[in-house]
This record gives C-alpha cells, sequence and structure tokens, in this order.
C-alpha cells in the first residue's frame, strides 16, 4: 500500500513540476512582452494623425454630448454647452447615419467644444465658434454677484478659456494644450481674443468699468515655480490688453526682500 501511494506521489510530483515549472516561465516572459495600449483614453475632441487614420476607415470615435439650455444671468437668452463623448468602440459612419447611434460610451469629456446661444424661445442665435476647439471654463457670473443678492444691471460679458491647436501632439485638443482667454457679450457676439502667448492663471471681469483684471504668467520653458505670476488689464471697449507694470514692480520688489 505505502509502495503504491509512493509511486503516486512520484507520478504526480513529476506531471506537476512541469506545469508549474511553464507558468513560471510565462509569467517572467509576460512582463517583458509589449502591452497593448487602450486607443483614447485621454480626454478630449480628437485630432491630427488619429483622426485622420479613423476617417480612412471610416471609423467614428467620437460623437457630440450636450445637457440642458442654461440661463445667462442679466439676460433673457440661454446656453447650450456642447461637449463630446467617446465611444467605448469605433462605430461604422455608415450604421451611425441609418441606424441608432451606440448607446454605450465613457463619460462626457470635461472640456467643451462649442456653445450654442439661444434667444428667450429657444431659437438659435449663434454658435460661439467655427472650428474645432476645446473650452475649459466658461464665465457666465461673479461670486460677488451672488453675495450681494443683487443683479448687477452692468453684467455683459461671458469669459472663455479655450484651445485651438494641439499644441503637446498627442492626437487630442484639450485644456492640456495652450489656452488663451477669449470674452463674448451676452449673445455670443463680439467674440474677442484677449490674451495670447500668456499661460492665464486667473481673472475677474470688473463689468462697471468694462475691464478684465488678468493674472497669468510668461509661456516658457522655465519650470512652473521659477515663473512669476503678472497682472495685465484689458479694456473691453477699447480691445487693449495693457500690463499693469506698476504692480508686476513692485510684486518682484518684494520677492528681492525675501531672498535676500
Amino acid at each position: 500500500m505505502n509502495n503504491k501511494l509512493i509511486k503516486f506521489l512520484i507520478i504526480l510530483n513529476g506531471l506537476m513540476l512541469p506545469l508549474l515549472l511553464g507558468f513560471g516561465i510565462f509569467m517572467i516572459v509576460k512582463e517583458f512582452l509589449p502591452r497593448r495600449q487602450v486607443q483614447y483614453q485621454q480626454s478630449g475632441l480628437i485630432v491630427g494623425e488619429d483622426l485622420e487614420e479613423a476617417k480612412k476607415d471610416s471609423i467614428v470615435w467620437q460623437g457630440l454630448d450636450y445637457d440642458m439650455p442654461e440661463e445667462i444671468y442679466n439676460s433673457p437668452n440661454f446656453l447650450l454647452k456642447v461637449g463630446v463623448r467617446d465611444y467605448k468602440k469605433g462605430e461604422d459612419i455608415s450604421k451611425l447615419l441609418y441606424s441608432k447611434p451606440s448607446k454605450g460610451y465613457y463619460n462626457s469629456n470635461t472640456d467643451l467644444v462649442n456653445v450654442v446661444f439661444l434667444d428667450k424661445n429657444y431659437n438659435v442665435i449663434r454658435s460661439l465658434l467655427d472650428k474645432k476647439a476645446s473650452i475649459s471654463t466658461i464665465g457666465t457670473r461673479d461670486v460677488a454677484h451672488e453675495i450681494l443678492g443683487e443683479r448687477i444691471k452692468s453684467y455683459s460679458t461671458i469669459t472663455y478659456l479655450i484651445a485651438f491647436e494641439d499644441n503637446n501632439g498627442d492626437g487630442k485638443l484639450n485644456s492640456e494644450d495652450y489656452e488663451d482667454l477669449y470674452i463674448s457679450n451676452l449673445s455670443g457676439g463680439n467674440f474677442t481674443q484677449v490674451t495670447k502667448g500668456v499661460d492665464v492663471q486667473n481673472w475677474v471681469v470688473d463689468h462697471d468699468k468694462g475691464k478684465v483684471l488678468v493674472k497669468y504668467k510668461e509661456r516658457t520653458n522655465q519650470e512652473e515655480e521659477h515663473r512669476d505670476e503678472k497682472y495685465a488689464i484689458y479694456s473691453i471697449n477699447d480691445k487693449k490688453l495693457t500690463l499693469m507694470s506698476g504692480v508686476n514692480e513692485e510684486l518682484k520688489k518684494l520677492e528681492s526682500i525675501i531672498r535676500e
């Protein structure tokens, strides 16, 4: 009996040892094999080579995503924010045109691609943009208005942070690319660029005076912490951005004091 058990264990060991050894080798080799990259993980509007390849293959990777119209402060108008949604898998163009679009898609991207302005009867006034873009921020009111509990009659400007080019070359147009500050009136008209070639840190609109105070950093190759924050002021009526040299120089002087 004991001899049979010993023989059985020897045979079992002979079978298991190669299997365990093979599994161990597989796990080691697996770590060195190239891993398949999941397409379009980063949010944003697909542009560049990725888009061109998709078009060649008649594949649609994205569609529009939008919510309910929102009231515009101090205006009878409404705005409809338009974003993009990523399909879990590419859909053939013909299927999207002649049948219901796929209901399977990832969560809506944070960045918007356009804004549609509607009048009080929900008729279209205009779309803000006529080309591809990423809108990461829309400023439609100031916190101070809510605190005061009063409707500011001079409120007439909407602000936007927008990127129009895929500067980092990742195939997506989003807030990771260079953004500039833009403004429009409450119906999307008089769309105007405020800043160019700087990284906007913050801004506030002085509606009574028709000015926009902008805090920014120079757009250079320096590390973030080595770039000084500066101020400029934009005149909405004159469409002119002026550096606040006095304030910037005073802050530079104060910084030199703490370094001494």
